[in-house]
């Protein structure tokens, strides 16, 4: 009944399925203590081109999604969403996964401002943008990052919680003739 496995079903030889990203489970039960995981999976095919089984990979997703929080400097949160906002990854761990739990945590209710990102007809980079919070005004950036390039329309958002102070204080340590540079690249 998973979604990779039907998937799997229809595809030909040599095509893999890249499935959503959820938390794994082991005979219908989420495993404890839980475990981002992606699912790779293959038809294999009999010479006569009849399905005969499939491999299936889970890979543990917790170090990929991890990796976007390393190196940010102080007070800059990251956020991961699948295609539907839901959270893959937040600061505060007990919503990360929380679609999976029955939670109804969106980042498009935190952020109203993302919501553009989630329209693939629209541009896949929202660059900083204010957002109020109630710690202190804020800013937002975000992007679409996609990651089955066989559905080139799978994507998850990647959104970082900048404070304005932080903010204020990396744009001051950037030369200037990298800010023009910057610009120009985003002209090109």
């Amino acid at each position: 009944d998973r979604d990779y496995f039907k998937a799997t079903l229809g595809l030909h030889a040599g095509e893999v399925h890249l499935s959503e990203f959820d938390l794994n489970r082991e005979r219908g039960v989420i495993e404890q203590p839980y475990r981002p995981t992606l699912r790779v999976s293959t038809p294999i095919l009999t010479p006569a081109g009849k399905i005969f089984g499939m491999v299936v990979i889970n890979m543990d997703a917790s170090h990929l999604l991890a990796r976007s929080t390393s190196g940010l400097p102080e007070g800059v949160q990251a956020r991961i969403t699948n295609m539907s906002g839901e959270y893959l990854l937040h600061p505060d761990p007990s919503r990360s996964f929380g679609f999976e739990l029955g939670g109804k945590d969106n980042i498009i209710t935190d952020f109203p401002g993302v919501k553009t990102l989630f329209d693939t007809q629209t541009p896949e980079l929202l660059f900083l943008q204010a957002a109020a919070a109630k710690t202190g005004n804020q800013y937002v950036a975000a992007g679409r990052i996609h990651f089955d390039s066989g559905v080139p329309a799978r994507f998850m958002v990647l959104t970082y919680q900048i404070p304005d102070a932080v903010a204020a204080q990396q744009i001051a340590r950037i030369p200037a003739r990298n800010i023009v540079g910057g610009f120009l690249a985003v002209l090109l």
